[in-house]
């Protein structure tokens, strides 16, 4: 490896290449999940208590 320095287009090229990702990244970062629940019980009694649990929660 040289110890000169990049070229001004290299550099450039570069930093467009950098600035792309974190674009993506930044956009990435910013997308919000909509809230749901999943319930997975094996018997009807412990769904009940389960369910009005959450709404105490909620």
């Amino acid at each position: 490896m040289s110890n000169k320095p990049m070229k001004a287009g290299d550099r450039k090229q570069q930093q467009e290449k950098l600035r792309k990702k974190m674009e993506k990244k930044s956009k990435e970062s910013h997308m919000i999940l909509p809230p749901f629940t999943y319930i997975a019980t094996e018997r009807t009694i412990t769904e009940v208590n389960f369910i009005d649990e959450l709404n105490l929660i909620l």
